[in-house]
C-alpha cells in the first residue's frame, strides 16, 4: 500500500512540475517564427512537407492545391486549392506532439481571415495513443464572420476545448482546407494550451494526496 502511495504521488510529483508551464502554448513553432525561409510546399518536392519546425504540410485529392508558409518573421500559413473538394493543410509533426494528461482540458485556438470565401476550413485537436494512433479528433469549421472578399487577416478566431480521452498521451492540431476554388484561408497564432480549471483541479488532488501520506505516516 505505501509503495503504491509512493508511486502515486511520484507521478503526480512529476505531473505537477510539467503544469507549471501550463499558460505556455505547448505548441512547437505555434507562430511560425521559427520557420527559416518561405516555404510553398505543393507536392513536386516531397522534401518540403517537413521543412517547417513543429509542423508537417500535407495536401488534399485537388490537383492544383498548395500549403504556403511566410517566413523570415512574418510567419503565417496560407492554404488554398484549385478545381477540387479537398486542399490539404497542416498538422502537428510527430516528434511534436506535447504529451497530455488523460481527462483534462485543452483548448486549442487559431486567428485567421478566409479571404475569398468561407471555403471550408477547419480546426481540429487529434488525441493520440502510445503508438501514434489516432484516437479521435475535436473540432469544427473556420467562419467567415468579415464576409467575402474582405480581407482583414487575423482579425477572426476560433478556438476549441477538448478532453483527453482516457488512452491518449498526446495530442496535435490539424488546421485543414477544402476549397472548390481558390478561396484561399490565411492563418496565424496557433496554439494548444491546458485548461486552468483542470490544472486547479490537479493541483488540489496533489496536495489532498499529500496530506493523506503524512497523515498516515503520523
Amino acid at each position: 500500500m505505501k509503495l503504491r502511495t509512493l508511486s502515486t504521488l511520484a507521478t503526480i510529483c512529476l505531473l505537477s512540475a510539467a503544469a507549471s508551464t501550463a499558460t505556455a502554448n505547448l505548441l512547437v513553432n505555434g507562430d511560425f517564427e521559427a520557420t527559416p525561409a518561405d516555404v510553398y510546399f505543393d507536392g513536386f518536392d516531397p522534401t518540403l512537407a517537413d521543412d517547417v519546425p513543429g509542423w508537417n504540410l500535407f495536401l488534399g485529392a485537388a490537383d492544383g492545391s498548395y500549403v504556403y508558409v511566410n517566413g523570415f518573421g512574418s510567419a503565417n500559413v496560407d492554404v488554398d486549392t484549385a478545381n477540387g473538394p479537398s486542399g490539404g493543410g497542416l498538422e502537428t509533426a510527430v516528434g511534436s506532439r506535447p504529451a497530455v494528461v488523460p481527462g483534462y482540458g485543452y483548448t486549442a485556438s487559431v486567428t485567421y481571415d478566409n479571404y475569398f470565401s468561407a471555403g471550408g476550413a477547419a480546426y481540429y485537436i487529434d488525441w493520440f495513443d502510445g503508438v501514434g494512433a489516432l484516437l479521435g479528433s475535436i473540432g469544427g469549421a473556420l467562419g467567415d464572420p468579415n464576409g467575402p472578399l474582405v480581407y482583414e487577416p487575423y482579425t477572426q478566431s476560433f478556438s476549441v476545448l477538448g478532453i483527453a480521452p482516457a488512452s491518449a498521451t498526446a495530442a496535435g492540431v490539424r488546421f485543414t482546407a477544402a476549397n472548390a476554388g481558390y478561396n484561399g484561408v490565411a492563418a496565424d497564432n496557433f496554439s494548444l494550451v491546458p485548461e486552468p480549471t483542470s490544472l486547479a483541479l490537479f493541483g488540489l488532488a496533489f496536495w489532498v494526496l499529500i496530506g493523506l501520506t503524512i497523515r498516515k505516516r503520523s
